[in-house]
């Protein structure tokens, strides 16, 4: 087709072209992304072989999408100038004192570092030495209002990192602690390989797969008997203030690494984990194919002496004979409980209409068409609910030729939300580390859920007018953050998930025009904060594959989880 273009020249005055538009094959378009992405078409050839078409046309769109993103040295110019006019300066306040401890190394390292903070702009710093910090009393009345760093040899400064970093205690009186984005200097002495880092996140902290070193942090926050020279940023950080630290990210590269990251530690178990899980209901929606509601069921740990489990089928006009069996069957267990709930299917009504009848203080939602080859996972996932805090847990959910199907949800992409990670090989180095690490996420999926009966009244329970199929799950986490609670997602609770296997697509127009009613509730409900994933990088994209640049970063301002 042609489209007529008219361009306006203050020289020659009014012009007019056209511009022809050829639509573009199948066959072009893989060449093409081929010819930028090789490796990710190999991966994707990887979900070809296994037969996962669906994965193949996900994964591909996503890579097309990637095409016209920046490559980092393009991108980084444009992100200083935005982060320059979105900045915050100090005008009219005191220049902050910042005390910087800068680690042993190599002495051309060192001197590099001590550049960069000669450099820098409108702060006050005071170097100090091994015999400072060890005769440092953080909360000694001389360092009360002094904010402190610790710099590895190696890591330098851009110009105005100190200031911006100091900016956020000034209007804060309660904030511990500011971080930024950083990246990595090459041989040849250019900047690469950025790491975009998300706002505080105490498990992957803990863990050490946050970077947190050239964090700036307010010395009286510190705990008096923690070893400054000698212990992990992120550990410092988490028995600060109490055990209750007010971190902020600012999402700029404001610091470059001459060295290796230190690699994160396995992640711990949550400090209640006793291998115990309590008791729990189970909420498991069905309809038909008792296949896979056998297995599901099978593969939930029962019949041990310390352990009480409850499971409550919520069956949607099943009418097969032998899932009529299986569910009578069922409902002679004495552990086991068949509701039935006739009509068009609602899986928030069905979640609702099972917690009501549930006798324990613990809810695990449950597809019919997932499963586990293991019996530890339901420990793990209690074990992080004995947190206070913590309001549901999600677990590592595999298509059953192993890839991803669920690593947590990420706001904003799909519209919406869409599941991290999807369609990606676990073992295959695209998920920078994440999917083996514990982390605080904005959402789980309810396809395998663990929550209270306490929670769940508190918030409502998930909204079975308008969010009856799509986003209930999402609109149910997002009501416990705004409550103050978090939400975990554990890579030790792996289960395998045939997702939405018994329910069918939604490709009918009806079932279209559910779910766009479905998408403009969640954004009329919640705004931009579907744009301002906490946990997902502002630097990142959107649309295209995880990881990905984006043009036009969507807020640069600093961060709270």
């Amino acid at each position: 087709m042609s489209i007529a273009v008219e361009a306006l020249d203050p020289s020659a005055g009014k012009v007019s072209f056209t511009a022809e538009m050829r639509p573009i094959s199948l066959f072009r378009a893989v060449i093409s992304t081929y010819a930028v992405f090789p490796r990710a078409i190999a991966r994707i050839t990887k979900l070809l072989l296994k037969g996962n078409i669906k994965g193949v046309l996900f994964r591909f769109a996503r890579l097309y999408d990637t095409i016209s993103s920046p490559s980092y040295q393009e991108w980084l110019p444009a992100h200083r100038l935005a982060a320059k006019e979105a900045d915050l300066t100090l005008s009219g306040q005191n220049r902050p004192s910042v005390a910087v401890y800068v680690e042993d190394g190599p002495e051309h390292l060192r001197r590099k570092t001590l550049a960069s903070l000669a450099s820098q702009k409108d702060c006050h710093i005071l170097m100090w030495s091994d015999s400072d910090m060890a005769q440092l009393d953080p909360l000694g009345v001389e360092h009360r209002a002094l904010l402190w760093m610790r710099l590895p040899a190696g890591m330098y400064l851009e110009d105005d990192a100190l200031r911006k970093l100091a900016t956020p205690f000034q209007d804060n009186p309660g904030l511990t602690a500011v971080y930024c984005d950083e990246d990595d200097i090459d041989g040849k002495g250019l900047p690469t390989a950025p790491f975009f880092k998300p706002a505080w996140n105490p498990p992957l902290a803990l863990s050490g797969w946050l970077p947190l070193e050239g964090a700036l942090i307010r010395l009286s926050s510190i705990r008096a008997d923690m070893n400054l020279r000698t212990a992990p940023i992120g550990e410092i950080l988490i028995n600060s203030a109490g055990g209750k630290p007010s971190v902020i990210h600012l999402p700029e590269i404001l610091l470059h690494r001459m060295t290796k990251r230190i690699a994160p530690r396995q992640p711990k178990l949550p400090e209640k984990y006793d291998g115990m899980p309590a008791p729990v209901s189970i909420v498991i929606p069905t309809r038909n194919r008792a296949d896979l509601l056998r297995k599901c069921i099978d593969s939930i740990p029962r019949n041990n002496d310390r352990n009480s489990v409850e499971i409550i089928v919520i069956d949607n006009d099943s009418n097969e004979d032998d899932a009529i069996t299986y569910l009578k069957k069922l409902s002679t267990e004495k552990d086991c409980k068949v509701i039935s709930m006739p009509g068009a299917f609602n899986f928030s009504k069905a979640c609702n209409l099972g917690v009501r009848e549930a006798r324990y203080e613990n809810i695990l939602l449950l597809n019919n068409d997932i499963e586990s080859p293991t019996t530890s996972w339901l420990s793990h996932m209690i074990a992080e609910l004995r947190d206070p805090d913590i309001g549901a847990v999600g677990a590592l959910l595999l298509f059953p030729d192993g890839f991803v199907q669920h690593g947590g949800v990420t706001l904003g992409m799909g519209s919406v939300a869409r599941h991290s990670y999807h369609f990606i090989d676990p073992e295959g180095g695209e998920d920078n580390g994440l999917l083996a690490q514990r982390r605080d996420v904005s959402a789980v999926t309810a396809a395998c859920l663990l929550t209270t009966k306490s929670l769940w009244s508190a918030v409502g329970g998930m909204d079975e007018e308008d969010l009856t199929v799509a986003f209930n799950d999402v609109d149910y986490c997002l009501k416990l953050r705004r409550m103050g609670k978090r939400i975990i997602w554990t890579p030790r609770a792996k289960l395998i998930h045939r997702e939405s296997v018994s329910r069918g697509s939604d490709d009918s127009a009806a079932k279209l025009s559910r779910f766009a009613h479905e998408e403009r509730v969640m954004h009329e409900r919640w705004g931009t904060l579907l744009l301002r994933d906490p946990y997902y990088n502002p630097n990142l994209t959107l649309h295209a594959e995880s990881h990905t640049l984006e043009p036009f970063p969507r807020d640069l301002s600093g961060r709270k989880a």
